[in-house]
């Protein structure tokens, strides 16, 4: 026992970490276990390396993206109204240069009430980027309230074929009302409700000729950020290095080359070893070197003269012995349906069906995932918006449902074994 713990500890006395630990125990299982077991032990060994790099990698570019780009982060800030002195002084100094910023700023203006400095900074915008939707439809809205239903008309018109928006149509509708032109007015209205009926409801339901609502701060320009800093950056990943601090955990080929590599030698000494089993009816330990005679890996010798020979065992003798087995195995039933319940993919190993255990974790971790962040990881939803929600709800209750029934399926598949 001190030489086999001395030799799966060796790769964590090298400075591997825990994957160094996890190759010397799947080496010590991978050549003593068997057929079934090492199906487990491989799908278990390519779950580690998609967890331990691609995942990994991306959780540590979801939680650190933001912190890469500080105006980013002060957009972000601004837009949700949580904004510091400091995050206005960064996106004014970069107003010029940064369109992300100069959005941002004419958002909190307008959002504050200060129309004549939204105005200028939408403006400044305008000059840069004539043909922004989300410039244009500003600049419409503060000359709708000035009273100049033309010029916003024009605007309106300029923004709607640029972007599609069901609040945009409901404005360009107004002007169009206040101008008298009643025919746009209601087919544009319509065009708005085929796009959002509830959102075009609630601002009719306002009951005010003169509302017109202003449009939300402009995504994608952070969604385009985000992901060209996502592609373009290279993040520490400290997750990875936590547990893979050495040359196995460099990179995913060098980790999965390494299992491969014990796969392959562990397969020469396949079944050169005298497995110990359990009875699976009264659970008693089965070994070819301690008895004399071994009818098979699933049952004992008892148990196989009581099933097999029943003539030749006293009657009342074998009647208490199948009441005890019988008992014993309304026990495992029980306890083993708790663990399937409780124990993510133990459901599939009790019903021998590794596949089923590996889906099982992996619907399982989504599911904790969906719990955990309903809306995303981001904190701030600009990145999906209201979708986020419906977006991560959708596979959430599938896999809800899909580890459900494999929990079911594994249960009967044992009880009609």
């Amino acid at each position: 026992h001190a030489a086999l713990a001395a030799l799966v500890l060796v790769p964590l006395s090298m400075g591997e970490g825990v994957i160094g630990l996890a190759l010397a125990l799947f080496t010590l299982a991978f050549a003593y276990g068997k057929s079934g077991q090492r199906k487990v032990l491989v799908m278990a060994a390519v779950l580690l390396v998609i967890g331990l790099h691609p995942l990994a990698q991306l959780v540590s570019i979801v939680t650190t993206i933001v912190d890469e780009d500080p105006v980013a982060k002060s957009v972000m800030a601004v837009v949700g109204g949580t904004e510091s002195r400091a995050d206005v002084e960064l996106l004014e100094s970069v107003f010029d240069e940064d369109l992300a910023a100069a959005h941002a700023l004419a958002y909190r203006a307008r959002r504050r009430g200060l129309e004549e400095l939204s105005r200028i900074r939408l403006e400044a915008l305008r000059k840069r980027a004539p043909s922004d939707g989300y410039v244009l439809a500003g600049l419409a809205n503060i000359a709708m309230r000035r009273g100049e239903t033309g010029s916003a008309i024009g605007l309106y018109e300029r923004a709607a074929a640029q972007i599609d928006s069901p609040i945009l149509l409901f404005d360009l509708s107004q002007a169009y009302a206040h101008a008298f032109r009643m025919e746009e007015a209601e087919s544009t209205l319509l065009r708005a409700q085929r796009m959002d009926a509830d959102e075009v409801a609630a601002l009719s339901g306002l009951g005010d000729a003169d509302l017109v609502a202003d449009l939300p701060f402009p995504s994608g320009l952070l969604q385009d950020r985000f992901r060209v800093l996502a592609m373009s950056e290279h993040p520490h990943f400290d997750l990875a290095e936590a547990f893979a601090p050495g040359h196995l955990g460099e990179h995913w080929i060098v980790t999965a080359s390494a299992f491969a590599l014990v796969t392959l030698f562990c397969l020469l000494f396949a079944d050169r070893f005298d497995h110990s089993s359990r009875c699976v009816r009264c659970g008693d330990r089965i070994c070819t070197r301690c008895q004399e005679t071994v009818w098979s890996e699933e049952l004992c010798d008892d148990c196989h003269h009581l099933f097999q020979y029943p003539d030749a065992t006293d009657p009342s003798l074998r009647m208490a012995r199948l009441q005890a087995l019988s008992r014993r195995e309304v026990r495992v039933g029980r306890i083993l349906a708790v663990g399937a319940l409780v124990v993510p993919g133990m459901a599939g190993l009790i019903a021998r069906r590794p596949d089923f255990a590996m889906f099982g974790l992996l619907l399982f971790g989504w599911i904790l995932a969906w719990l955990t962040w309903p809306a995303g990881v981001f904190a701030d939803p600009l990145l999906m918006g209201d979708a986020a929600l419906l977006g991560f709800a959708i596979p959430g209750v599938l896999s809800v449902v899909a580890y459900a029934g494999i929990i079911v399926t594994s249960l009967a598949i044992r009880k009609n074994a």
